[in-house]
């Protein structure tokens, strides 16, 4: 709950702006954000070291990391106050108070959140002088930008042959994360688990529930089904998922504002504002995870099979090889009517996808509202950026889960 107090001008019409920047949860964040006046878009950056803290004169029990300011693109720093600009990297800010000199997104949207009722319930944890971080009481964690970084620079190297390399990132990854350092597989399950969190925890030991179900009435078709997987998928499988991980992080400063309420399933606020918006960079965000996720539902439809009664590659009206040359769109409908794999699919939108995949999506001047067709030349349809950002977390929530899937039976851990 500190704020960096900066000043910029425009560098396309000299505009003064007054930032109120929120210090996030990781070591630097950056923020896009429309000039009050022409509307271009600036962006600056502050990076945050948490290893170096500073105590303030008038405030002797109060203190906070040291911080460095910078600009990216299309503003400079000046001595001058303008329009007061609230920036958070990990809430929203409501709309009406964006220009508000005295107010803190993170605690009124905590609130929002349940932070506070969390508090309450577990006060008899805390003693009364401790700081309790809000973040983590929301279900984030801190430095997530890193640890998704480490990762992948793990998978990387790994890929490569480099394995001491490898090991050296997943030291770093553990640290302050899990209780030791893991092997690679493990480390992208566990990594996996937290990034969804506890609130999608009973979904997921509900699909894992009915693995466990699908291998005791027929180990035979199970092992079977695990061995096609390891014989003809598991390389390109996983390689889509950390690659779907990678895009995240690519996009991270937008994605994040919406993290915390995609993982609790909130439902957007209305009236707010966002702290960053880089469509351009988003724009197929969601295509592309989209047809990560959909290439890897034949293992949920075999798993159906094989509770249906059948051989895990035989369909009720097809067989595996037919069903892996069907449209991704309509690779959910075999188990359609098992709802506990619910989860994994409720958030697919093929038209959306469509558009996406298509780069057939618009931002609206001076908007939050992105126009979009099928394939570019279907219906005009609409969606807000933020809906457009939950709906992007949602599917990383999806990838996730599936991946957990994927890895509990390559590991034979199921």
């Amino acid at each position: 709950m500190v704020i960096q107090r900066s000043t910029v001008s425009c560098g396309t019409c000299k505009t003064n702006h007054t930032l109120r920047i929120s210090l996030g949860t990781d070591r630097y964040q950056e923020h896009t954000f429309p000039c009050v006046n022409c509307g271009e878009d600036m962006s600056v950056r502050l990076d945050i070291d948490f290893d170096d803290w500073r105590r303030f004169d008038n405030l002797p029990a109060f203190k906070a990391p040291k911080t460095k300011f910078s600009t990216v693109s299309n503003c400079e720093v000046c001595q001058t106050e303008g329009t007061v600009i609230n920036l958070d990297p990990n809430f929203l800010v409501a709309e009406n108070l964006l220009h508000n000199k005295y107010y803190f997104s993170s605690i009124h949207q905590a609130e929002r959140l349940g932070a506070f009722e969390r508090i309450e319930k577990t006060k008899d944890y805390f003693s009364e002088k401790q700081i309790v971080d809000i973040f983590s009481l929301v279900g984030g964690f801190r430095n997530l930008r890193e640890k998704l970084d480490f990762l992948i620079k793990a998978w990387s190297l790994h890929n490569r042959g480099k394995e001491n390399l490898a090991l050296e990132y997943l030291d770093k990854l553990a640290e302050d994360l899990f209780d030791k350092s893991y092997p690679l597989h493990e480390s992208i399950l566990m990594f996996s688990a937290l990034f969804i969190g506890e609130e999608r925890s009973e979904e997921m030991k509900t699909i894992l529930n009915e693995i466990k179900e699908a291998k005791s009435k027929n180990s035979l078709q199970y092992y079977n089904l695990r061995s096609y997987y390891l014989k003809e998928h598991v390389e390109d499988c996983l390689e889509r998922h950390l690659e779907s991980f990678n895009d995240y992080l690519k996009n991270y400063d937008d994605l994040l504002q919406l993290y915390l309420y995609a993982k609790q399933k909130q439902k957007i606020p209305e009236d707010i504002s966002l702290s960053s918006k880089k469509f351009r960079n988003l724009k197929m965000f969601y295509g592309n995870i989209y047809e990560h996720i959909t290439s890897s539902l034949f293992i949920l439809a075999a798993i159906n099979n094989i509770l249906s009664g059948r051989n895990f590659d035989i369909f009720e009206e097809m067989d595996l090889k037919k069903y892996m040359t069907i449209n991704k769109a309509n690779r959910a409908n075999p188990f359609k009517d098992r709802h506990s794999f619910d989860p994994v699919v409720q958030c697919l939108d093929s038209t959306l996808r469509n558009a996406s995949h298509h780069n057939a999506m618009k931002l609206q001047i001076n908007s939050n509202i992105i126009q979009y067709r099928s394939g570019g030349t279907g219906a005009l349809n609409t969606i807000s950026y933020t809906e457009y950002l939950q709906k992007c977390n949602e599917m990383m929530f999806s990838s996730c889960m599936l991946l957990i899937v994927e890895l509990m039976i390559l590991k034979n851990l199921i």
